[in-house]
């Protein structure tokens, strides 16, 4: 594999996290919550569910913020 980095390919990490909190009713089951962290901005965003993350995503690659189209390498 080569080491060396293609300046022209383009990647963005984000700081994954998942928990359940406590359903509506007693015998609910739990509810999954996502966040996502740039971990160069300290920017977070948080999704009740994985369609609202796959939204996001989805949105991020189509129409990524202009700051994350310059590159640092």
């Amino acid at each position: 594999m080569d080491s060396v980095v293609d300046k022209t390919s383009q990647r963005h990490s984000f700081i994954l996290v998942l928990w359940t909190e406590a359903g509506p009713y007693s015998n609910s089951p739990p509810v999954w919550r996502i966040s996502i962290e740039d971990p160069v901005t300290s920017v977070r965003w948080g999704f009740k569910g994985l369609a609202e993350l796959v939204d996001f995503l989805e949105e991020w690659i189509t129409h990524p913020p202009a700051d994350c189209l310059e590159s640092d390498w």
